[in-house]
């Protein structure tokens, strides 16, 4: 149904005599709209009621706006970490700061971003924390390794040796990572987007 309103809406201004960026501006616009429609078709799901649905939304419109990061990345950051059970309102306000400060080391924020979210989505699919996880987060330019290793001598629990193969679990590494995430990088991403 879109691609045919977007030939017939093409043909009218060919009609009209507008340049064929006029077209492509509309074609652009239709498949920015079928792709936001699509995301939020996977947020209804993923959340499960309307309230959730309209609750996360909006979450997604603010934090997007306070941010260097656009609406769709944002709404595919949340549906990732929330199908990984990763709560998103709480967490994703930490992995963006962590990537805010990281740098570009991954290429640009959103690429950064993505990588950080995969490391914690293959985190909460496994028993045990890994050093593969780890190691994908220090590629970012965020030290992961040693931020698990500072929060867990802070809980008394020195690890000596690869903290990969500490035996750490997964749900645990994790709490400790964003902790020390929050703690390290918190506010980054409102400062660089300058709000």
């Amino acid at each position: 149904v879109l691609l045919g309103s977007v030939g017939k809406l093409t043909a009218g201004f060919a009609a009209l005599g507008l340049t064929i960026g006029a077209t492509q501006l509309i074609q652009n616009g239709v498949a920015t709209a079928a792709s936001f429609e699509d995301i939020d078709t996977s947020l209804r799901f993923l959340t499960g009621s309307m309230e959730k649905f309209q609750e996360s939304r909006k979450f997604i419109r603010e934090f997007a706006a306070t941010t260097p990061l656009e609406v769709q990345d944002v709404a595919k950051a949340f549906n990732a970490l929330t199908a990984a059970g990763l709560e998103p309102i709480k967490t994703l306000p930490k992995l963006v700061d962590a990537v805010v400060i990281a740098g570009t080391a991954a290429g640009s924020l959103t690429e950064g971003l993505n990588r950080l979210i995969r490391a914690f989505v293959q985190m909460a699919g496994r028993p045990k924390l890994t050093t593969q996880e780890l190691n994908q987060m220090s590629e970012i330019g965020i030290p992961a390794a040693r931020l698990l290793r500072e929060e867990l001598e802070k809980t008394g629990r020195v690890i000596r040796g690869d903290i990969g193969e500490a035996s750490i679990e997964s749900a645990q590494g994790i709490q400790l990572l964003l902790t020390a995430l929050e703690r390290n990088f918190a506010g980054a991403s409102k400062a660089f987007a300058g709000n």
